[in-house]
């Protein structure tokens, strides 16, 4: 079992450093240009590079292939979703 399913919510850690990588546009660990998330109903999304460094905070999630443009970093992290 995963630490997010034991707690249902991802640890203070992994939210902040989250919250760091999207304020900071950092999506350097992603070859692909995209900033890989996961949901805590085990879901995964992306957001574009492009995107972060302009500032617009749209989360595709794959699974229902739906696009949410948010308003800050605190919106999708509060909605279940960290950095994979």
């Amino acid at each position: 079992m995963s630490p997010a399913l034991a707690t249902n919510e991802w640890s203070n850690a992994l939210k902040t450093q989250t919250r760091d990588m999207i304020d900071c546009a950092s999506v350097l660990a992603a070859d692909d240009g995209q900033l890989h998330l996961k949901h805590l109903a085990s879901d995964f999304g992306t957001i574009v590079a492009e995107n972060l460094h302009r500032g617009v905070l749209k989360l595709v999630e794959w699974g229902i292939g739906a696009e949410f443009t948010l308003a800050s970093a605190d919106k999708p992290i509060a909605a279940g979703w960290v950095i994979d």
